[in-house]
């Protein structure tokens, strides 16, 4: 439904999420001297109507952040984890529940 061409709100809304979350984990990354090589992700949403109020929202989102880091690094990288998600405000401000499921590898 609607143009192909153009972004839709689901699109934007999972973008924003995903953006959000990277930039929370580089800048903590920054912070304690991290060397990123490479940050990828790939994220994901159910929209349900919901049985309270029967409006349709986001219920769940999946995302699959790949992070990659120098040799002797994953560790560090590791404990970022929990302090890029919940600085991540995009995901703060949703109802949906958010799934993290982060893969974490040295080069």
């Amino acid at each position: 439904m609607g143009d192909e061409a153009r972004w839709s709100p689901e699109q934007l809304f999972l973008g924003s999420l995903a953006s959000c979350t990277m930039i929370s984990f580089l800048a903590h990354a920054e912070h304690k001297g991290l060397k990123v090589i490479e940050y990828s992700s790939q994220i994901d949403g159910t929209v349900m109507r919901r049985v309270e109020d029967g409006r349709y929202a986001f219920v769940h989102v999946h995302q699959r952040p790949r992070v990659v880091v120098a040799a002797g690094q994953a560790a560090k990288a590791t404990e970022l984890i929990g302090k890029a998600e919940r600085d991540c405000f995009i995901s703060a401000s949703t109802t949906a529940e958010v799934q993290n499921d982060w893969e974490i590898s040295e080069q």
